[in-house]
């Protein structure tokens, strides 16, 4: 690990660790919808262990926990202490004992061989300065196959973005009209489903599929679009700018929505791709 691959996790964790208090909490709950999704597509089952790599403010760790049950356990780590802090309030209010959260690195898992039966890592995977690293560290603590004992290998399930939307270009020509610079996160954003299944493999993983989907995302109004990116990193690339400048880039954002608004509201349509694969034997 060299230094500019420790500055970045430091950028990362804070960076998440500034919008926790309102992260997927106004609009439309993208990241919950998406966290049942990938709960699903693991086929939990009641008493299984389960890690949620990049867990945040719980978008899969609360499925997750619903379909192992209490005699189950569901242990979320992430990078960002904030997320934890956030996370375990909610915990707390459920009263889910079967939940751990812990504050973890992605590339240096703190848990024993074959620990797991399911890992889920919902859109972090191109945050990991080392992938294949953290990809490993998913495949050895996941449970092996047993052909003798007729088990099955742990499984791996993740989302990442797949390709941007065109009909948006618009919106990213604005931010450098306005010099608004992205912060620079993203390692390799996997955003075409090969890429993603390449990376599984490479890891060591079989039985690999990757499920490109569209998820039609829908805000109220305009208001509420600018309200989302407020409580999410949108809101730290912002930051900078002079409070009249602000309203003036709102301002050009707004007449820009104008085209994707229907009588429901403003719709985007969201390109995800879910990654699964297995722990073979050996």
């Amino acid at each position: 690990m060299n230094d500019a691959q420790e500055k970045k996790k430091a950028i990362v964790a804070a960076y998440f660790g500034q919008v926790a208090p309102e992260y997927d909490r106004v609009g439309p709950q993208f990241f919950a919808t998406m966290g049942q999704r990938l709960a699903s597509l693991a086929r939990l089952r009641p008493g299984e262990t389960v890690l949620d790599v990049a867990t945040g403010r719980g978008a899969a760790l609360f499925p997750a926990a619903e379909r192992v049950g209490p005699e189950g356990k569901v242990i979320g780590i992430d990078l960002a202490p904030a997320m934890i802090q956030e996370t375990s309030k909610a915990v707390e209010e459920r009263k889910l004992t079967q939940v751990q959260l812990l504050t973890m690195d992605a590339e240096r898992l703190a848990f024993p061989d074959a620990s797991f039966d399911a890992v889920l890592c919902g859109f972090a995977l191109f945050f990991f300065p080392q992938l294949q690293r953290a990809l490993a560290e998913f495949k050895r603590v996941l449970k092996r196959a047993d052909r003798r004992a007729h088990q099955a290998g742990g499984r791996v399930v993740v989302s990442t973005w797949g390709p941007p939307d065109p009909g948006w270009e618009w919106y990213d020509d604005l931010l450098k009209i306005y010099g608004i610079k992205p912060i620079p996160l993203v390692t390799d954003p996997l955003e075409q489903p090969s890429a993603l299944k390449n990376a599984l493999r490479q890891a060591g993983f079989s039985e690999l599929e990757v499920r490109p989907e569209v998820v039609d995302v829908v805000y109220a109004d305009e208001e509420e679009w600018w309200a989302r990116q407020l409580a999410q990193g949108t809101r730290l690339m912002l930051a900078g700018m002079a409070p009249e400048t602000l309203e003036r880039f709102k301002a050009d954002v707004f007449k820009h929505l104008q085209t994707h608004k229907r009588r429901d509201g403003i719709h985007r349509q969201t390109r995800v791709n879910f990654g699964m694969g297995v722990r073979p034997a050996g």
